[in-house]
């Protein structure tokens, strides 16, 4: 390679990771992106918890985690001079797992959406075993049925699908731009907005990551919900002065040219059912229709899944079980992970943690035999900032000198591995 070579653009990277690892700090993180971004094109006058109120409603089935990243796909788009055309394949992928229509596909296509993930990720005409086997565990833990025909299903169904996302998609886009223009132009009624909000919002329950059978009755409640679920959420209070007549004009600017996406939604979108489109959806379909087609005849003794109704199906191979999603933003570490736990390694050799960038290390002083022998070891972490005036020297600990601070509505343990483990205070007569 040249120096004089354009690098070749990679695409919008998501973490294809088992369901129940994704938390709602995730969730909340990529609305919160949202959040700020509106905030950030509007000089605070506008946040989610108000978008929410002044949105029309806008039916999405209940995969808060494909809305999120729709969202975020959608405000790169707009953001940027000339848009990555990535960013469109990635919005396809998301309006996928989210359009209402029709409901009866509503789990087959949460369960596309991670598929199509990791086939663009991989950028491979086929991919290895390990991959195809997660996603046969990953179609099983919802869909009882063979990966093959499931695929040939899809691809017979994709422009239907598409079209529908493309519907779905510019409904998103012209919601935001109103719901934007009538807030900064103060054509709200309080009292009706609130009405409205207790009316739509969505609380976020046990299903709140990604259910197929459950509705949200308005997305842009369901994004505030997952945002505020953090404790992040604006409050909804009138602006107490008239937005300026500056900022207005840039806003509405910006919607204006915001508003120009949706006429490309469904050319842009119905693309990606094409062969000639080499990044298409449709290409990503035949990729792990192939990449399933050669798994299976290097693994003869994998029978199909199909249940039969007038015979016994007996499995002779067992791939790895697990329901996953894909997700653009994750929440970042807030602790350090058990080194003498784990069988892969925690941080560097000169002691820097991955998780946290955190520095520790560990010296012992002394030891003393006898019948209760005691060895003296002293942990430093970068992090113990609470021990900054501690008796052994700033940020140093050991098992005799591991404490307990009181923060907020809890506790904090400084244990004697110089890590931090937040708890809440017991209840009253506990």
């Amino acid at each position: 390679m040249t120096a004089n070579t354009p690098e070749k653009p990679r695409p919008a990277q998501a973490a294809v990771v088992p369901l129940d690892q994704i938390g709602v700090a995730d969730v909340s993180r990529g609305a919160a992106v949202f959040d700020a971004w509106l905030r950030d094109i509007s000089g605070g006058y506008v946040n989610l918890e108000r978008l929410k109120d002044a949105a029309e409603v806008l039916p999405v089935i209940g995969n808060i985690i494909a809305l999120v990243d729709a969202v975020g796909d959608i405000v790169n788009l707009a953001s940027a001079k000339e848009p990555d055309p990535w960013d469109w394949v990635s919005l396809g992928i998301n309006l996928i797992g989210v359009i209402p229509a029709p409901p009866t596909m509503a789990a087959a296509r949460k369960g596309l959406r991670p598929m199509l993930t990791l086939a663009r990720q991989e950028g491979k005409d086929i991919l290895g075993d390990a991959l195809v086997e997660i996603i046969i565990g990953h179609l099983n833990a919802d869909l009882l049925g063979e990966l093959d025909t499931f695929l040939v299903d899809a691809q017979a169904q994709l422009d239907s699908i598409l079209g529908e996302a493309a519907k779905t998609g510019e409904q998103l886009i012209n919601n935001t731009a109103d719901a934007i223009d009538a807030i900064i132009l103060g054509k709200l009624d309080s009292k009706g907005d609130l009405d409205k909000a207790t009316k739509l919002a969505q609380k976020v329950s046990e299903t709140w990551k990604s259910d197929p059978s459950v509705a949200f009755e308005n997305a842009f409640g369901a994004l505030s919900n997952a945002y505020s679920a953090m404790g992040k959420g604006a409050a909804n209070t009138l602006m107490s002065n008239a937005v300026p007549t500056r900022v207005q004009k840039e806003v509405l600017d910006y919607t204006k040219q915001f508003r120009t996406l949706a006429p490309q939604m469904s050319g842009k979108l119905m693309s990606l059912g094409s062969t000639a489109n080499k990044g298409s959806i449709k290409n990503m379909l035949l990729v792990l229709h192939n990449s399933s087609v050669k798994w299976h005849l290097r693994n003869p003794k994998a029978l199909p899944t199909v249940v039969k109704q007038d015979k016994v199906t007996e499995a002779k191979h067992q791939g790895s079980k697990g329901r996953t999603e894909s997700i653009t933003n994750q929440g970042p570490a807030t602790k350090a992970a058990n080194d003498q736990k784990n069988e892969v390694c925690t941080s560097t050799c000169n002691r820097i943690n991955f998780a946290l960038g955190s520095e520790s290390l560990h010296h012992t002083d002394f030891s003393l035999p006898g019948p209760f022998p005691v060895t003296w070891t002293r942990t430093y972490n970068s992090r113990l900032d609470k021990l900054d005036d501690g008796v052994l020297g700033a940020r140093w600990v050991t098992e005799f000198t591991t404490c307990i601070d009181v923060v907020d509505q809890g506790v904090v343990f400084h244990d004697m591995d110089g890590r931090s483990h937040a708890y809440p205070l017991p209840k009253q007569g506990k």
